[in-house]
């Protein structure tokens, strides 16, 4: 018997989806590879509790502009090693092209200010991110019908 809800399986977003976030602020626009930075990426999430647990959970009340630096510098070591899994069109001091290596993944997450990285963790963060969007694919398929 055919499942009447199986539709909705194409919603589920696992450590195996992934996206491209364009860094749209810096010149060339680099593109990363990211997986979701939420409960479906295991090692991600797993990595941040044991971090939390280290420094000392805070409840909501204890929330600070120091805590929330602390969940960025976090996220700075956490997300070359979980989240980011590639990247096109990034390029050094001397606008050479990198290859993706996790030490380098480092050093550039490293430099970015903390405005773009908090947009790149948002982006991570949200299930939607990962989900391929039907109603894109339809225009897809509908311009390359025209263009044929």
């Amino acid at each position: 018997m055919a499942n009447k809800f199986g539709h909705l399986k194409k919603l589920a977003v696992t450590v195996g989806n992934t996206a491209k976030y364009i860094l749209y602020d810096i010149p060339g626009y680099p593109e990363l590879i990211v997986a979701p930075a939420t409960e479906s990426n295991k090692k991600y999430y797993n990595a941040a509790l044991k971090m939390a647990k280290r420094q000392g959970v805070r409840r909501r009340a204890d929330v600070t502009v120091d805590s929330l630096a602390e969940l960025r510098a976090q996220d700075r070591i956490l997300y070359p090693k979980h989240v980011i899994k590639g990247w096109e069109k990034v390029v050094d001091v001397n606008s050479k092209i990198v290859i993706f290596t996790e030490e380098d993944c480092v050093a550039f997450i490293a430099e970015l200010p903390d405005w773009l990285f908090d947009e790149l963790r948002v982006f991570c963060g949200d299930f939607k991110s990962f989900i391929e969007d039907e109603d894109e694919e339809e225009d897809e398929d509908e311009e390359l019908g025209e263009s044929l």
